[in-house]
Protein backbone atom coordinates (compact mmCIF):
# COMPACT_ATOMS: atom_id res chain seq x y z
CA UNK A 1 0.00 0.00 0.00
CA UNK A 2 1.84 3.10 -1.29
CA UNK A 3 1.47 6.39 1.14
CA UNK A 4 -1.47 7.77 -0.26
CA UNK A 5 -3.88 5.32 0.46
CA UNK A 6 -2.63 5.05 3.95
CA UNK A 7 -3.72 8.52 4.72
CA UNK A 8 -7.00 7.88 2.95
CA UNK A 9 -7.61 5.03 5.40
CA UNK A 10 -6.52 7.16 8.43
CA UNK A 11 -8.60 9.86 7.38
CA UNK A 12 -11.74 7.74 7.36
CA UNK A 13 -10.39 6.06 10.83
CA UNK A 14 -10.45 9.63 11.93
CA UNK A 15 -14.09 10.70 10.97
CA UNK A 16 -16.43 8.96 13.68
CA UNK A 17 -14.24 10.37 16.13
CA UNK A 18 -14.35 14.13 15.21
CA UNK A 19 -18.04 13.67 14.39
CA UNK A 20 -18.79 12.65 17.67
CA UNK A 21 -16.61 15.42 19.30
CA UNK A 22 -18.55 18.18 16.82
CA UNK A 23 -21.76 16.61 18.51
CA UNK A 24 -20.97 16.48 21.87
CA UNK A 25 -22.31 20.15 22.93
CA UNK A 26 -25.90 19.57 21.22
CA UNK A 27 -26.02 16.74 23.58
CA UNK A 28 -25.23 19.03 26.96
CA UNK A 29 -27.97 21.69 25.45
CA UNK A 30 -30.87 19.40 25.99
CA UNK A 31 -29.51 19.10 29.84
CA UNK A 32 -29.07 22.98 30.38
CA UNK A 33 -32.61 23.32 28.98
CA UNK A 34 -34.21 20.69 31.68
CA UNK A 35 -31.67 22.50 34.59
CA UNK A 36 -33.49 26.01 33.56
CA UNK A 37 -36.92 24.44 33.86
CA UNK A 38 -36.31 22.89 37.18
CA UNK A 39 -39.66 24.94 39.73
CA UNK A 40 -37.76 26.95 42.71
CA UNK A 41 -39.49 27.72 45.74
CA UNK A 42 -40.14 30.95 47.93
CA UNK A 43 -40.64 31.41 51.65
CA UNK A 44 -42.69 33.92 52.65
CA UNK A 45 -43.95 35.15 55.62
CA UNK A 46 -47.40 36.52 56.44
CA UNK A 47 -49.24 38.12 59.56
CA UNK A 48 -52.44 39.73 60.57
CA UNK A 49 -53.96 41.34 63.53
CA UNK A 50 -57.85 41.36 64.38
CA UNK A 51 -59.55 43.18 66.65
CA UNK A 52 -63.37 42.65 68.67
CA UNK A 53 -64.92 43.97 71.88
CA UNK A 54 -65.46 41.68 74.29
CA UNK A 55 -68.40 40.41 74.59
CA UNK A 56 -68.10 39.69 78.20
CA UNK A 57 -68.63 41.63 81.71
CA UNK A 58 -67.65 39.91 84.80
CA UNK A 59 -68.19 42.55 88.23
CA UNK A 60 -66.28 41.28 91.18
CA UNK A 61 -67.47 41.81 94.22
CA UNK A 62 -65.28 40.71 97.22
CA UNK A 63 -67.54 40.33 100.38
CA UNK A 64 -65.36 40.68 103.65
CA UNK A 65 -66.68 40.05 107.42
CA UNK A 66 -65.22 40.02 110.45
CA UNK A 67 -65.96 38.53 113.80
CA UNK A 68 -64.50 37.08 116.82
CA UNK A 69 -66.01 33.98 116.74
CA UNK A 70 -65.45 32.02 114.16
CA UNK A 71 -68.98 30.09 113.65
CA UNK A 72 -70.58 33.48 113.83
CA UNK A 73 -67.95 35.26 111.05
CA UNK A 74 -68.91 31.94 109.16
CA UNK A 75 -72.52 32.48 109.91
CA UNK A 76 -72.44 36.11 108.78
CA UNK A 77 -70.07 35.55 105.69
CA UNK A 78 -72.85 33.11 104.38
CA UNK A 79 -75.96 35.46 105.03
CA UNK A 80 -74.06 38.68 103.56
CA UNK A 81 -73.76 36.86 100.39
CA UNK A 82 -77.17 35.43 100.29
CA UNK A 83 -78.63 39.26 101.06
CA UNK A 84 -76.26 40.65 98.02
CA UNK A 85 -77.85 37.71 95.91
CA UNK A 86 -81.20 38.19 96.38
CA UNK A 87 -80.91 41.96 95.97
CA UNK A 88 -79.09 41.47 92.54
CA UNK A 89 -82.23 39.18 91.45
CA UNK A 90 -84.52 41.20 92.74
CA UNK A 91 -82.90 44.24 90.55
CA UNK A 92 -83.80 41.59 87.68
CA UNK A 93 -80.11 39.85 86.96
CA UNK A 94 -80.38 36.46 85.91
CA UNK A 95 -79.34 34.10 89.30
CA UNK A 96 -77.64 31.78 87.03
CA UNK A 97 -75.36 34.18 86.11
CA UNK A 98 -74.09 34.65 90.19
CA UNK A 99 -71.34 32.80 91.25
CA UNK A 100 -69.22 32.30 94.24
CA UNK A 101 -65.46 31.90 93.75
CA UNK A 102 -64.74 29.98 96.70
CA UNK A 103 -64.72 30.48 100.91
CA UNK A 104 -61.86 31.69 102.82
CA UNK A 105 -62.15 32.08 106.79
CA UNK A 106 -58.58 33.15 108.95
CA UNK A 107 -57.56 34.21 111.85
CA UNK A 108 -57.50 37.69 112.35
CA UNK A 109 -54.26 39.22 114.30
CA UNK A 110 -53.28 42.75 115.21
CA UNK A 111 -49.82 43.62 116.78
CA UNK A 112 -49.79 45.10 120.47
CA UNK A 113 -45.78 45.89 121.36
CA UNK A 114 -44.19 43.28 118.93
CA UNK A 115 -47.03 40.74 120.57
CA UNK A 116 -49.50 38.75 117.96
CA UNK A 117 -52.64 38.98 119.80
CA UNK A 118 -55.91 37.16 118.28
CA UNK A 119 -58.60 39.71 117.63
CA UNK A 120 -60.74 37.05 115.75
CA UNK A 121 -61.94 36.06 112.70
CA UNK A 122 -62.23 37.56 108.79
CA UNK A 123 -63.98 35.71 106.20
CA UNK A 124 -63.61 36.53 102.58
CA UNK A 125 -66.06 35.31 99.89
CA UNK A 126 -65.77 36.65 95.94
CA UNK A 127 -68.74 36.73 94.29
CA UNK A 128 -68.88 37.76 90.66
CA UNK A 129 -71.44 38.17 88.07
CA UNK A 130 -70.85 36.83 84.47
CA UNK A 131 -72.59 38.38 81.65
CA UNK A 132 -73.11 39.88 78.23
CA UNK A 133 -71.67 43.38 78.30
CA UNK A 134 -74.96 45.44 78.69
CA UNK A 135 -75.24 48.67 79.61
CA UNK A 136 -78.49 47.96 81.51
CA UNK A 137 -77.19 45.30 83.46
CA UNK A 138 -74.41 47.15 84.50
CA UNK A 139 -76.41 49.89 85.92
CA UNK A 140 -78.52 47.43 87.83
CA UNK A 141 -75.47 45.78 89.65
CA UNK A 142 -74.23 48.92 90.39
CA UNK A 143 -77.71 50.50 91.72
CA UNK A 144 -77.67 47.55 94.45
CA UNK A 145 -73.79 47.95 95.43
CA UNK A 146 -74.84 51.48 96.19
CA UNK A 147 -76.53 50.73 99.28
CA UNK A 148 -75.55 50.69 102.43
CA UNK A 149 -75.52 47.17 103.04
CA UNK A 150 -73.44 46.25 100.61
CA UNK A 151 -70.82 48.33 100.94
CA UNK A 152 -67.87 45.93 99.39
CA UNK A 153 -66.75 47.71 96.43
CA UNK A 154 -66.29 46.56 93.33
CA UNK A 155 -64.42 45.85 90.02
CA UNK A 156 -65.20 45.30 86.42
CA UNK A 157 -63.43 43.05 84.01
CA UNK A 158 -63.66 42.50 80.37
CA UNK A 159 -63.28 39.27 78.83
CA UNK A 160 -63.58 37.88 75.17
CA UNK A 161 -67.00 35.38 74.35
CA UNK A 162 -66.26 31.84 73.88
CA UNK A 163 -67.81 32.15 70.05
CA UNK A 164 -65.28 35.04 69.95
CA UNK A 165 -62.36 33.07 71.15
CA UNK A 166 -63.56 30.65 68.21
CA UNK A 167 -63.82 33.18 65.57
CA UNK A 168 -61.31 35.43 66.40
CA UNK A 169 -57.93 32.80 65.73
CA UNK A 170 -59.87 31.39 62.35
CA UNK A 171 -60.06 34.87 60.91
CA UNK A 172 -56.40 36.17 61.72
CA UNK A 173 -54.76 32.96 60.29
CA UNK A 174 -57.30 33.05 57.12
CA UNK A 175 -55.69 37.23 56.48
CA UNK A 176 -52.31 36.02 57.82
CA UNK A 177 -52.23 33.16 55.15
CA UNK A 178 -53.61 36.16 52.37
CA UNK A 179 -50.39 38.43 53.82
CA UNK A 180 -48.18 35.90 52.73
CA UNK A 181 -49.72 34.83 49.78
CA UNK A 182 -50.24 38.46 47.80
CA UNK A 183 -46.44 38.96 49.56
CA UNK A 184 -45.71 36.47 47.99
CA UNK A 185 -47.43 36.92 44.86
CA UNK A 186 -45.92 40.39 44.34
CA UNK A 187 -42.15 39.02 44.90
CA UNK A 188 -42.91 36.60 41.96
CA UNK A 189 -43.92 39.26 39.90
CA UNK A 190 -41.09 41.12 40.19
CA UNK A 191 -38.96 38.17 39.02
CA UNK A 192 -41.29 36.90 36.56
CA UNK A 193 -41.95 34.03 38.55
CA UNK A 194 -45.71 32.67 39.03
CA UNK A 195 -46.46 30.27 42.06
CA UNK A 196 -47.34 26.61 42.13
CA UNK A 197 -48.44 24.58 44.45
CA UNK A 198 -47.76 24.95 48.22
CA UNK A 199 -45.19 22.56 49.38
CA UNK A 200 -45.02 23.78 53.17
CA UNK A 201 -46.26 25.94 55.54
CA UNK A 202 -46.23 26.63 59.02
CA UNK A 203 -47.48 28.80 62.28
CA UNK A 204 -47.40 30.00 65.43
CA UNK A 205 -49.74 28.18 68.06
CA UNK A 206 -51.53 30.59 70.85
CA UNK A 207 -52.90 28.51 73.51
CA UNK A 208 -55.78 30.72 75.35
CA UNK A 209 -54.14 30.15 79.19
CA UNK A 210 -53.36 32.81 79.46
CA UNK A 211 -52.95 33.78 75.77
CA UNK A 212 -54.26 37.40 74.28
CA UNK A 213 -57.81 36.04 74.33
CA UNK A 214 -57.94 35.64 78.12
CA UNK A 215 -56.44 38.90 78.51
CA UNK A 216 -58.63 40.63 80.78
CA UNK A 217 -58.26 44.39 81.90
CA UNK A 218 -59.37 46.17 85.49
CA UNK A 219 -61.83 48.72 85.30
CA UNK A 220 -62.90 50.12 88.67
CA UNK A 221 -66.53 51.58 89.29
CA UNK A 222 -67.41 54.25 91.76
CA UNK A 223 -70.68 53.45 93.78
CA UNK A 224 -72.75 56.31 93.88
CA UNK A 225 -76.99 57.16 94.37
CA UNK A 226 -77.72 57.16 91.09
CA UNK A 227 -75.88 54.87 88.29
CA UNK A 228 -78.43 55.94 85.50
CA UNK A 229 -75.39 57.32 83.75
CA UNK A 230 -73.22 54.46 84.50
CA UNK A 231 -71.80 53.68 80.71
CA UNK A 232 -68.82 52.16 79.98
CA UNK A 233 -67.12 51.11 77.01
CA UNK A 234 -64.35 48.14 76.93
CA UNK A 235 -61.36 48.58 74.41
CA UNK A 236 -60.77 46.50 72.12
CA UNK A 237 -58.99 43.26 72.25
CA UNK A 238 -56.43 42.15 69.49
CA UNK A 239 -55.22 38.96 68.41
CA UNK A 240 -52.11 38.15 66.16
CA UNK A 241 -51.23 36.00 64.26
CA UNK A 242 -48.21 34.33 61.87
CA UNK A 243 -48.01 32.03 59.11
CA UNK A 244 -45.00 30.74 56.76
CA UNK A 245 -45.41 29.20 53.42
CA UNK A 246 -43.35 27.98 51.27
CA UNK A 247 -44.17 27.80 47.54
CA UNK A 248 -43.18 26.33 44.65
CA UNK A 249 -42.40 28.68 41.70
CA UNK A 250 -42.23 28.56 37.98
CA UNK A 251 -41.24 30.89 35.24
CA UNK A 252 -43.96 33.16 33.74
Amino acid sequence: MNIRMQLRALARNFRPSLLAFAAAPLLITPNLMSAQDTPGVIRVSGQATVKAVPEVMVVDIPITVKNDSYSACSDELMASFKRLKAALVKAGIDEKLIYSNGLRISENYEYDSGKRILKGFEGNIQALVKTENNTKTLQSISGVMANDAFNFGYSLRYELSEKQKEALPDEAMKRAVQDAKANATALGAGLDLKLGQVLEISYEVNEYAPGPLVRNYMMKAETSGDSSDLELNPQEQELSKQVTVVWQVLPI
